[in-house]
């Protein structure tokens, strides 16, 4: 994909990128937060039960409606589309202002490598992981709580039970996530969609190769990140651990395999949820005259 870019990078082009990447991920967001419910839970129960077979996607959602209504499926949406504006919005809005930037301060050619693009996608999820960390970590205990409670609620007894640092427990976790997240998505679908116009002779632009290099997207995303999702789920959850000694207790406990458990319930939220968030973007830039991703 060509990356020329304008030579300012001016206050209204962050805006921009932030309100179509925030509206694109808000509208994701409606369609998969069952299955980010039912991934955190298939991670909770595999953690909480050591040894017991591990609950299937679908029993997993029919014994949450069955046990606590179909309401279940909807826990943390609050959160979670508050996030979807903030951190998602701030994560992928960032990227391409960050790609200019890099040309405009003299750090890349005209011509963005994948290394170049790969650093923008770092940095731009880094920075959104770590100013919207109390909102994720919220997010997750809202999950895995079997009750309905309030977000500022859920907020209020983190900050009692350790203070206001609690609120960025987990954030070293959620940080790497967040950029290695980011880089994957954006990169592998900047760089599939032109493999893809070369491969089939179909239009860059076109919808077909947005799809497919979407769900291309959201394959190798879902498996970078998810040994990082299953230890930032672990230490929003228990209080007092680092990264590293949860870690250890996830591989001495259940050996590497675990750091894959979850897989399909992630890919079955984040394959789609991609697949959604980069087509409705490049819709949302089609009709307002933008530049596509």
């Amino acid at each position: 994909v060509s990356c020329q870019v304008s030579p300012d990078v001016k206050m209204s082009t962050l805006l921009t990128e932030y309100a179509v990447s925030s509206s694109a991920i808000a509208l994701a967001t409606g369609f998969t937060n069952p299955l980010d419910v039912t991934k955190v839970r298939i991670q909770l129960y595999i953690a909480q039960n050591e040894g017991a077979p591990r609950p299937g996607v679908f029993r997993t959602m029919a014994d949450m409606v069955r046990h606590e209504g179909a309401r279940a499926l909807w826990k943390g949406w609050s959160a979670a589309l508050l996030r979807s504006v903030t951190y998602g919005g701030l994560r992928l809005g960032l990227y391409k202002p960050l790609k200019e930037g890099m040309v405009n301060w003299g750090i890349s050619g005209q011509e963005l490598s994948v290394w170049s693009k790969m650093s923008a996608a770092l940095a731009s999820g880094a920075i959104a992981s770590f100013v919207t960390n109390p909102i994720e970590l919220t997010k997750v205990r809202l999950q895995a709580a079997t009750e309905t409670t309030p977000v500022f609620k859920v907020l209020g007894q983190v900050v009692r039970e350790r203070g206001l640092r609690g609120l960025w427990a987990g954030s070293l976790p959620s940080l790497t996530r967040g950029a290695t997240l980011t880089a994957s998505q954006c990169v592998t679908y900047d760089e599939a969609k032109s493999a893809i116009a070369d491969a089939t002779a179909w239009p860059v632009e076109s919808l077909s190769v947005h799809v497919v290099a979407s769900i291309t997207s959201g394959l190798v995303s879902t498996t970078i990140t998810n040994p990082i999702d299953v230890v930032k789920t672990y230490m929003f959850l228990n209080r007092g651990t680092t990264v590293f000694a949860c870690v250890r207790g996830i591989l001495v406990r259940e050996g590497p395999r675990a750091f894959l458990k979850g897989w399909v319930p992630g890919y079955l939220r984040l394959g789609p949820q991609t697949t959604l968030i980069f087509l409705f973007s490049e819709q949302i830039r089609k009709i307002f005259g933008f530049d596509h991703v």
